[in-house]
């Protein structure tokens, strides 16, 4: 009789499954966005702001390999990307302004009521 594995994941790895799949979609976001606007003649500080906004989601999708470890590391990447991106592209009164919120959204899909 063949035995049947128990394939059924803990609560932290349920967690750390659904924030990886948040990062991804915001990468993927972030990065159909980058596509489909056009630069501006001098698009460069627009396109290093939006690969700063980039890099958090990226850095997001390791949380399947590790979960639980890199939370910590992972909200100050957030606050720190989304900071520079904001600033790089004219500050809070930018068309990036709304992304300052982004660590308070990325706090909660990483579990900021359990903390």
């Amino acid at each position: 009789m063949a035995k049947v594995r128990n394939t059924s994941l803990s609560a932290t790895q349920r967690a750390a499954r659904d924030a990886a799949a948040w990062h991804g979609g915001w990468l993927a976001v972030v990065g159909l966005a980058a596509l489909a606007v056009p630069p501006p003649s001098d698009g460069t500080l627009m396109t290093l702001a939006l690969g700063l906004a980039a890099l958090p989601g990226l850095v997001g999708l390791l949380l399947l390999r590790f979960p639980g470890r890199i939370d910590a590391v992972l909200l100050v990447l957030w606050a720190l990307c989304a900071g520079a991106a904001v600033m790089l592209t004219g500050g809070l009164t930018g068309p990036f302004a709304l992304w300052s919120v982004t660590p308070l959204a990325a706090g909660i899909v990483l579990g900021g009521q359990r903390r």
